[in-house]
């Protein structure tokens, strides 16, 4: 039975209006509960993903977060604890143009038929036209997809980006207006450039574009160079999307630290050239050809370079090196702007954050000054960070075999993008990303690198990394002609030392060369439909 509280036979108003409190706390909490529950939903799963897809030209993993504690790079590194980080992740070809067309159209180089520099001179889009690139599927998504700088690559020789790839973007690529040297730089190359133009050269071919000097320090803001002025765009495309409540796919393709070597002065004074240290193994790798490295390539091609066929000096080496590392601290800081830009805007926690270099480098590894252009662990090794908000990898690394190519089926799986007709040739890494406890993964990157050997004639390096070797098999259509390399990771993580024709290694090369030929049936089974 119900009881009533009365005093001197009235009732308690004391007692109703604690009741009413209850009632109006509860309703209170109820509330507080429910919308912090919807904002919880919201953060977890958004409607639509923005994406901000940053590309940097020539990056190795050299940086903090890899375990490099020379490096100055705090933004990025701030960044990897915020997303998973890919500490085996591979290019399939170590060459700008062929590794950006097959990231960018989900196949690989052999299948595109891009193995070259330039495109043969031709847009992607026109070179291969069954592909349907990335930023197309995200512009036919209801997307703004817009380009900045250098995402597919150079189309001509007053270009820094490419990007006229038909149907790519929603408006034309941006790139920026300013010279890639600095004053000094800039006066050398324009008189330069006048003087080729004046004796008959055809200054429309990218090999006519005059190289004064690979490195350069002007004293200038960050914004009178191209990485710093694309920086700014970026941060003005980002607000003009809050404004018009548009999503987003924003492809940023800084420059740096590509040669030349030119930063702000303040990022060189980030370094002391007197500390700084050469790699050990400036030597060809012991037991192959010399076909397997390009010589009198990078710095060798400007005027302060070293000569063809000589040493670089201990301060052209320096100065190299001193250049790379500065020029990846001036790209960090752009970085910064844009994520900061992100958050000011309250968009960062719905925005997919993918951020790759194209391929390695070499800065006296193996010899090489300047360069990627092979099969080598150090070419092809490349930094990868993706960040979707709330992901339970977000602040971890994943040591697990990745390809670049598996970005775009990454994307097309979070943003629920339209798909090409044809297969796409990687995986999505959402199951790494989501830590699916009950993940199969691939257990090999590959790469290729074409080369051209004088009496065979073009020949074709197949590399295949495995969790602890890596295998590359030179091969000549039409010819009698295979080489193998083979190089074991636990005892040569470096690549110093071919192991092909050692015969404690035999059965382990029949091994890999069987996997090689056959591709583990699995990878083959996930490739997207």
């Amino acid at each position: 039975m119900k009881s009533t509280q009365f005093s001197n036979g009235k009732l308690n108003h004391s007692s109703k209006y604690r009741n009413w409190g209850l009632l109006l706390l509860c309703i209170i909490i109820m509330l507080v509960v429910g919308c912090k529950r919807d904002k919880d939903v919201d953060q977890e799963a958004p409607d639509k993903f923005n994406v901000l897809f940053v590309s940097i030209d020539d990056l190795r993993p050299q940086l903090g977060c890899y375990g490099d504690n020379v490096v100055k790079s705090p933004y990025l590194d701030a960044f990897a604890k915020d997303a998973a980080i890919f500490t085996r992740a591979y290019c399939q070809q170590a060459l700008c143009s062929a590794s950006r067309a097959s990231i960018l159209t989900g196949l690989r180089p052999e299948t595109t038929g891009n193995t070259g520099m330039y495109l043969k001179g031709k847009p992607l889009d026109e070179q291969y036209p069954a592909s349907y690139t990335l930023p197309e599927s995200f512009k036919d998504s209801d997307y703004f997809s817009f380009s900045i700088g250098k995402v597919f690559h150079q189309m001509g020789a007053t270009s820094i980006g490419s990007d006229n790839v038909t149907d790519a973007w929603s408006v034309p690529a941006w790139n920026p207006k300013v010279g890639a040297y600095g004053p000094k730089g800039m006066q050398r190359f324009q008189e330069k450039y006048d003087s080729l133009a004046s004796a008959g050269e055809d200054m429309r071919k990218i090999s006519s574009i005059p190289r004064v000097t690979y490195i350069e320090a002007p004293n200038v803001p960050d914004d009178q160079l191209p990485d710093g002025a694309m920086a700014n765009k970026a941060v003005e495309v980002i607000r003009e999307c809050k404004k018009n409540n548009q999503n987003f796919f924003l492809a940023l393709g800084f420059v740096k630290p590509h040669l030349p070597f030119v930063a702000p002065k303040k990022y060189w004074d980030l370094y002391n050239s007197d500390s700084l240290k050469l790699p050990p193994n400036r030597f060809h790798p012991l037991g192959v050809p010399e076909y397997t490295l390009l010589k009198d390539i990078g710095i060798y091609k400007y005027e302060n370079g070293p000569m063809k066929g000589i040493q670089p000096s201990q301060k052209q080496a320096i100065n190299a090196l001193h250049g790379y590392l500065a020029c990846i601290s001036y790209v960090d800081a752009q970085f910064q702007k844009v994520i900061q830009e992100l958050k000011n805007q309250n968009l960062y926690d719905n925005t997919i954050v993918v951020v790759y270099g194209d391929h390695g480098y070499q800065i006296g590894e193996h010899n090489a000054w300047g360069t990627k252009h092979s099969n080598y662990e150090s070419s092809t090794r490349v930094p990868l960070f993706i960040r979707v908000p709330n992901a339970p990898m977000n602040g971890k690394s994943s040591n697990k075999l990745v390809e670049l190519l598996d970005i775009y089926p990454t994307l097309v799986d979070y943003c629920n993008l339209n798909k090409p007709q044809y297969k796409l040739e990687g995986m999505s890494l959402r199951p790494i990303i989501e830590s699916d406890p009950n993940l199969r993964w691939k257990k090999e990157a590959f790469s290729i690198y074409p080369r051209n050997i004088p009496g065979i004639g073009a020949v074709m390096g197949y590399s295949m990394v495995t969790d602890t070797f890596r295998l590359v098999k030179w091969t000549a259509p039409g010819h009698n002609f295979t080489e193998y390399e083979l190089y074991d990771h636990r005892i040569d993580s470096q690549e110093n030392f071919n192991l092909a024709e050692v015969p404690y290694y035999k059965s382990t090369l029949d091994r890999l060369k069987r996997f090689m030929e056959y591709e583990d049936e699995f990878n083959k089974q996930q490739l997207v439909d």
